[in-house]
């Protein structure tokens, strides 16, 4: 299961044991069973739609959500707080076909 930063910051401490940065609309791909009640418990993290979830670098599917889609924008070089501040619409407008 995959999981969405909806906290400012989530800090993950990873199967490695060393500390992820995870900001707001990031996705999570793991979290330890204690990590997950907690943080599900405490609404820093929901579980991500697959639908949202870019992969391999993927563009979101143009029903995917506007995190999701904010998310693509960043990996695509676009400033985060520009991202989060656009619409769904003008992110798919703006990196929907490239």
């Amino acid at each position: 299961m995959t999981y969405q930063a909806v906290a400012p910051l989530v800090l993950v401490k990873n199967q490695s044991g060393q500390v992820d940065y995870h900001y707001q609309g990031w996705f999570i791909p793991w979290l330890s069973d204690d990590q997950r009640e907690r943080f599900l418990a405490e609404g820093l993290v929901v579980e991500a739609d697959a639908a949202d979830i870019p992969q391999g670098g993927d563009r979101p599917k143009k029903t995917a959500t506007q995190k999701a889609w904010a998310d693509y924008a960043v990996s695509q070089g676009a400033d985060r707080a520009e991202a989060d501040a656009a619409t769904r619409e003008e992110l798919i407008e703006l990196y929907g076909d490239k």
